[in-house]
């Protein structure tokens, strides 16, 4: 099963080349700038959510205001880039304490999305960090289906990410 799977990721990266001009444009976006700058930042949230069917406006939650500029504001306030800078620097090992860090990241910015929308964003999260830090894995309802059918059930790990976390260490780490 687990060779079928990785076949067909093979095809689909094939298949995904198409989409390369704009996703490396995204990587570029993100590496290239700081969340001192406002419109970039609401620029990214924007690309990175609607590119990736995780919308920061997708909320059942009435709200005023601008989503955008408020969770851009969150994320300046919060020093994003300083959490980015200490995960760059980490050795992309996925022990223990490398994940520990990751899901720390990944809930930061998860905390800071549900002050603005009142929903829990991993998906946007997780999505939103890869394109700053690509050793952070993505993680939405297609991955975790994935991982949940192909990787042995994880003796821990049982908050969200954390556990996709230990799927993902099984399936392209061991």
């Amino acid at each position: 099963l687990l060779a079928e799977a990785r076949k067909h990721w093979a095809g689909a990266r094939s298949h995904a080349r198409r989409w390369e001009r704009g996703r490396r444009s995204l990587y570029d976006l993100c590496a290239g700038t700081s969340h001192d700058d406002l419109d970039t930042t609401i620029s990214k949230l924007w690309l990175i959510g609607r590119s990736h069917s995780a919308a920061l406006e997708r909320t059942h939650v009435g709200r005023q205001g601008d989503v955008y500029l408020d969770a851009a504001t969150r994320l300046r306030e919060a020093r994003l880039d300083e959490t980015l800078t200490t995960l760059a620097a980490t050795p992309v090992t996925y022990d223990q304490s490398h994940r520990d860090a990751l899901v720390l990241c990944v809930a930061k910015v998860t905390n800071i999305l549900m002050q603005v929308t009142e929903q829990e964003k991993i998906s946007l999260a997780s999505k939103y960090l890869h394109h700053h830090q690509p050793s952070i894995p993505i993680y939405d309802s297609v991955s975790d289906g994935a991982f949940r059918k192909l990787a042995q059930p994880v003796a821990r790990g049982t908050e969200v990410y954390a556990g996709h976390l230990e799927r993902f260490e099984h399936l392209f780490v061991a």
